[in-house]
């Protein structure tokens, strides 16, 4: 959700470099070295030792400030030498026993020693990267168990790019078809949702009614049916004022999804009072927590849940949790977020591990702009959240670290980056819904007609290079005709029907997990850096100070992509009609 503090975990690139299954790929090889001191044995380590120095100045040309903790020093440094077979070098560094003071020595220590800095948020906290010489330190504080863990990481070359690729030839316009990509086809093909909740077919979906002893939902007026009609309901003949998730989804994907919410009857009740998982929440997953409690009661009631793995993968395709807790954007427990369970990961309910859960009060329900009204049934923050469970990104910069300096590639104006509108063409790419699309190819010009976007997803792609194995990720511009009609019709994202361009990088990056090879979207939305210039995931690109091409517009010829050259067509809206928009393409000379 827009201004959620909490960020999806999966979705940056250095969180998945080193994922928990990264973490347990680290061991011992003849490169390797790992150093465990005991303070029995060593009590004062004031620095690595030679081997460690001389593995870190091999594999990342890096000196790394030792984390001195005086006679309580415990630490183990691991370093994997990758680079000759995969393209990169990792290796953990972690530290016990460390305060927050000492902790806060030690990051004012790596600046003084040239390290840039950033800072990020994710599902368990404040975390940093410190940046030097194309090497890289992810670091974080565990003030639960005092354990400093660091991260450290070349510049990845192992990244799938359809640089000097060029383009088909022998025709005006190539037919793209994604389902022939080599790598990666749509999300499930990727490290971060393997396992996720299908985005085709029939899924059915378990919905939470969980109320607190004191919070409950009859003292505040919540209703089982309410939630019901939300997630499964019909816009045009119930009380809501937009579209029900699975009415949204239907229509978005153009009916290549149907998601039924199975929503219980009754609400859950947790063994404790909200006050108590609210507090110990700033220690540890308390989501996860009751979650784990209510399918466990589920299960002593009989329920069986075979029915939520549609694809038969042994794992629940998606929990969606409405709770009975206040909004609160300040506490984690009390906001709407879709998070990944880590706190149960290797426990089995009726048969079937959980994975993906939506999380969210019941009072977004009834959430405006100016405040909350108990007559509304705001569907969009679930199917905003639900685009998380689904495999979207947030396209608005989940840092906050930069608002001043365009920190928002796609203005407020997408279903994931505000929470109103339908899924752009690259969101809908990844889902799979969009299986095609046409890329412009001719040596001189031609003239193409765009259909509306929202019939059947019609899209017309401008590429300076094309990569056939790379499918939907990689760098290109994509076309729609955007009308303000359908899903569209209350977003007020444009306000007029006219050609939308976005300049999409979604190019992979190729990494090695305990001898299996994944592939991950190396971009994505956050600003990194008040001076970055960041090859965003998809952002929106204007024609002046204009936001969509109208009749007689023209594109500008000068449009830079992500490696430096000029768009390789520029082109001019001809017509405007009510299905459809004719353009005319140039080769950029």
């Amino acid at each position: 959700m827009k201004f959620n503090k909490k960020i999806s975990i999966l979705s940056l690139l250095f969180l998945t470099l080193f994922s928990c299954q990264t973490i347990n790929s680290f061991s011992s090889t003849s490169l390797n070295q790992t150093s465990k001191s005991s303070s029995s044995t060593q009590t004062n380590i004031q620095t690595f030792t030679d081997t460690e120095k001389r593995d870190l100045l091999n594999c990342f040309n890096l000196e790394i400030p030792f984390l001195n903790v005086g006679n309580k020093t415990n630490y183990k440094l691991e370093v994997k030498n990758l680079f000759s077979k995969y393209g990169y070098n990792k290796a953990i560094y972690t530290v016990y026993n460390v305060n927050t003071n000492t902790y806060d020595q030690y990051l004012n220590k790596l600046e003084e020693n040239g390290f840039t800095h950033k800072r990020f948020y994710n599902d368990n906290g404040l975390y940093h990267i410190y940046s030097k010489g194309g090497s890289h330190i992810e670091i974080s504080l565990n003030s639960l168990s005092k354990t400093v863990t660091m991260y450290i990481y070349g510049d990845n070359n192992n990244n799938l790019i359809n640089e000097n690729k060029g383009l088909p030839k022998g025709q005006d316009v190539y037919n793209v078809d994604f389902t022939k990509a080599k790598y990666v086809k749509n999300v499930s093909d990727q490290k971060n949702y393997l396992g996720g909740c299908p985005t085709t077919g029939d899924v059915n979906v378990l919905v939470l009614p969980i109320e607190f002893s004191d919070k409950k939902a009859s003292t505040n007026g919540y209703s089982i049916e309410n939630i019901k009609t939300a997630f499964n309901g019909k816009k045009a003949s119930s009380s809501l004022k937009y579209p029900s998730v699975s009415e949204f989804y239907n229509i978005s994907s153009y009916g290549k999804l149907n998601l039924n919410f199975d929503v219980l009857d009754k609400w859950y009740s947790p063994s404790k009072s909200s006050s108590y998982y609210i507090e110990m929440s700033k220690k540890q997953n308390q989501d996860q927590i009751i979650i784990n409690e209510i399918l466990k009661k589920l299960i002593n009631e009989g329920k069986k849940l075979s029915k939520y793995d549609s694809d038969n993968n042994g794992i629940i395709d998606a929990i969606v949790v409405i709770n009975t807790l206040d909004i609160n954007y300040d506490v984690t427990l009390q906001w709407a977020y879709r998070n990944w369970n880590y706190s149960y990961a290797d426990v089995k309910y009726d048969g079937l591990y959980m994975q993906d859960y939506l999380w969210s009060s019941y009072n977004f329900l009834k959430e405006t702009s100016d405040g909350l009204n108990e007559t509304l049934n705001n569907t969009y923050t679930f199917i905003h959240e639900f685009g998380h469970v689904l495999g979207a990104d947030d396209y608005y910069d989940t840092s906050y670290a930069n608002n001043s300096n365009n920190s928002s590639p796609l203005d407020g104006r997408d279903v994931m980056d505000s929470d109103f509108g339908d899924h752009n063409p690259f969101t809908k790419f990844n889902y799979g819904w969009i299986t095609k699309s046409r890329l412009i190819t001719t040596e001189t010009s031609t003239t193409v007609t765009l259909d509306d976007f929202s019939k059947a997803g019609d899209s017309i792609i401008i590429a300076n290079n094309w990569d056939d194995n790379l499918g939907a990720y990689q760098e290109y511009y994509v076309l729609m005709y955007f009308k303000n009609t359908g899903l569209n019709e209350d977003s007020n994202y444009f306000s007029y029907r006219g050609v939308v361009m976005y300049h999409v990088d979604s190019s992979l990056y190729e990494f090695i997990e305990q001898n299996q090879k994944y592939y991950s979207v190396r971009n994505n939305n956050t600003f990194y850096g008040e001076n970055a210039k960041p090859n965003y995931l998809i952002e929106l690109v204007s024609s002046g100070s204009k936001i969509v091409y109208q009749t007689d517009t023209e594109s500008s010829k000068n449009i830079i992509d992500n490696q430096g050259n000029k768009i390789s067509y520029y082109f001019k809206v001809n017509s405007l009609g009510s299905t459809s928009a004719q353009l005319t393409f140039t080769k950029n000379k």
